[in-house]
C-alpha cells in the first residue's frame, strides 16, 4: 500500500501531513524516547527528550491524531507508548516510494 498513489486527495494531504511529523526534530525527540523506554507519562518524556511541558504535549497530541502513539489511561495519568504496527507501514510504504523511484 503506497502512501500517496491511489488514494483519494484527502488521503494524499493526510499523508504528507504525517511525514512532517516524522521530519519534525521535536517528535523525532518523542518517538526516540518512547523507542528507548516503553510506556511513558509526559513528564518522563519532558525529561528525557529535553523539551518543555506544553511542547510535548502538543506534539504528543499531533501524533496521536496520525496514529504515531497511543494514549492509555492509567489512574489519572496519561500513559504514551508508540503504535509499531502503524509506524511499520508508514515506513514499508515510505520504503516502496523510494524503492519506485
Amino acid at each position: 500500500m503506497s502512501l500517496l498513489k491511489g488514494n483519494t486527495e484527502a488521503e494524499a494531504k493526510r499523508a504528507v501531513e504525517m511525514l512532517h511529523v516524522f521530519a519534525n526534530t521535536k517528535c523525532n525527540k518523542i518517538i526516540k524516547v518512547l523507542l528507548e523506554n516503553g510506556t511513558l507519562s509526559v513528564l518522563p518524556i519532558v525529561e528525557k527528550a529535553g523539551l518543555l511541558q506544553p511542547e510535548t504535549s502538543y506534539y504528543l497530541i499531533l501524533m496521536l491524531g496520525h496514529g504515531i502513539v497511543i494514549k492509555k489511561r492509567v489512574g489519572k495519568k496519561s500513559m504514551y507508548t508508540l503504535n509499531t504496527a502503524r509506524l511499520e507501514k508508514v515506513l514499508a510504504a515510505v520504503d516502496k516510494l523510494l524503492d519506485e523511484k
